[in-house]
C-alpha cells in the first residue's frame, strides 16, 4: 500500500510585528500534524511526518529541528506513541522559503513512494503553501490536500478557509487508500469532527 507524507510547515521565531509568537504557532501546527498522522495510521496508511524550514535564523539549528525538539518537549509521549505505531519523522532542512519547500518535499514523497502529500500550516498560509505545491507535486503524479490548522499565524486574519464538506474528503480516502468497509465509518465520524 502506498502512503501520505504530512508536512508541517516551519516557522521562524524571529516574528516580525503583525504575527503570532512562535510557540502558539508551532503547537498548533504540530497537534494538526500529529492528529492527521493519527488518522491517516489508523486506516493503515504508512505515514511520514516531515517537519519543515532550513536555516533561516541560525546557522546551528533550523527551524524543522527547532521545532521537533520543541515539540517533543510538548507532545513528547504522543509522539512516541504514534512512532510506535510506525510513524516515521523527518526533517526537511535545505529550504529557507515555501517554494523551496516544495520542491524538497516532492523529493521525499518519490522517496517514500507515497501517493499523496498533506501540507499542514496555518489556515492564512495554506492557500499560498498549496498553490506552490499543487505545481510542484501534481505534474509528477502526487495528489496533494491542505490540512490547515486552526490558527492564522499573523494576527488580526481570523477570518475562516473553505474546507471540502465530509462527503469529499470521504470519498478521497476511500478511493485513495482503498479504506476497509468496516472502517469506513470511522473516517467519516473523523473528517466530519474536525470539520464540524
Amino acid at each position: 500500500m502506498s502512503g501520505v507524507i504530512n508536512v508541517v510547515h516551519g516557522y521562524n521565531p524571529n516574528t516580525p510585528n503583525g504575527f503570532r509568537p512562535w510557540k502558539p504557532v508551532v503547537e498548533d501546527r504540530m497537534n494538526w500534524g500529529l492528529k492527521v498522522s493519527d488518522f491517516f495510521l489508523k486506516m493503515g496508511v504508512p505515514t511520514t511526518l516531515v517537519i519543515s524550514g532550513g536555516y533561516t535564523y541560525s546557522e546551528t539549528e533550523s527551524e524543522a529541528q527547532g521545532i521537533l525538539d520543541y515539540s517533543r518537549k510538548v507532545y513528547g509521549r504522543r509522539i512516541d506513541e504514534l512512532e510506535d505505531k510506525g510513524l516515521e519523522i523527518l526533517l526537511e532542512e535545505k529550504s529557507r522559503n515555501t517554494a523551496e519547500n516544495v520542491k524538497n518535499i516532492v523529493r521525499f514523497a518519490e522517496d517514500k513512494n507515497a501517493d499523496a502529500i498533506s501540507l499542514i500550516t496555518s489556515m492564512d498560509h495554506s492557500a499560498r503553501a498549496m498553490y506552490n505545491l499543487a505545481y510542484a507535486a501534481e505534474r509528477d503524479g502526487f495528489i496533494v490536500f491542505g490540512a490547515p490548522s486552526k490558527m492564522n499565524y499573523s494576527i488580526g486574519n481570523d477570518r475562516p478557509v473553505v474546507i471540502e464538506p465530509p462527503y469529499w474528503a470521504h470519498s478521497v480516502a476511500n478511493n485513495l487508500f482503498k479504506v476497509p468497509v468496516n472502517k469506513r465509518d470511522y473516517v467519516r465520524e473523523c473528517i466530519e469532527s474536525v470539520i464540524n
